[in-house]
């Protein structure tokens, strides 16, 4: 799976391997080479919100101190809750659960990057795009 937004394009492979694509500007829109970024991840999102994942047990990661200017960040924040798959955007962080309850998080600013809880919102999906 791969997702892309201001911080950059990010990828998870089938042996749940996160990758960055370095290089990725307006003036080189596919960028010079894939580098290989800590962690195991079977589902990745990065928008405004910075660049969260779910591993294969529906762990909930955020990646520290990931910028526009250092896409890539250090280490990863364990998350309260779970979640099968996450999507970042402009309007927030949203996912699914196993279940396919959706929810959204709640208490994100730039004091508290991973915010303060998760918000069950009403209805059923398997998947959620948040754009």
């Amino acid at each position: 799976m791969i997702s892309v937004s201001e911080y950059g394009v990010f990828g998870v492979n089938m042996h749940d391997e996160i990758w960055f694509r370095e290089g990725v500007s307006s003036a080189n829109r596919t960028g010079i080479r894939w580098v290989k970024i800590d962690g195991l991840l079977k589902y990745i999102s990065a928008g405004k919100y910075g660049v969260w994942g779910v591993s294969k047990h529906d762990e909930i990661w955020y990646r520290n101190n990931a910028t526009e200017k250092n896409p890539k960040g250090n280490g990863w924040t364990k998350v309260d809750g779970l979640l099968k798959m996450i999507s970042v955007s402009d309007y927030g962080v949203w996912g699914v659960n196993s279940s396919n309850g959706i929810y959204y998080r709640k208490g994100i600013n730039e004091f508290n990057k991973i915010g303060t809880r998760w918000v069950k919102i009403e209805g059923r999906l398997k998947h959620i795009s948040v754009g």
